[in-house]
């Protein structure tokens, strides 16, 4: 999982994946432009950071995402181009950065 997650990465490749709710538990279907796979400082737990495109314009965001939790990940075949507003490549919550755009 964590090969593909930084192959999407390094190819600037959107992805698609089925990922429980925070607030519900319920699976929900997401699509992202992945910018960032690091290690979380305090938890050692590994995490994607990534924009949320398959929503409303104005609720798009970021999130991040546990890749143990990421069930059906699945390159789209599409690309972006640029790192979304207010990216980090230096995310300080991060101890170690796996790969980043």
């Amino acid at each position: 999982m964590q090969a593909a997650i930084i192959r999407a990465i390094q190819n600037k490749a959107v992805l698609e994946f089925r990922y429980a709710s925070s607030t519900t538990g319920i699976m929900e279907h997401r699509v992202v432009e992945p910018h960032l796979l690091g290690v979380k400082s305090g938890t050692g737990n590994v995490m994607l950071v990534a924009w949320q495109t398959n929503v409303p314009p104005g609720e798009r965001t970021w999130h991040n995402f546990a890749p143990s939790k990421i069930v059906g990940l699945r390159d789209t075949g599409a690309t972006f181009q640029d790192a979304r507003p207010h990216y980090n490549p230096n995310d300080k919550t991060m101890s170690r950065i796996l790969a980043r755009i």
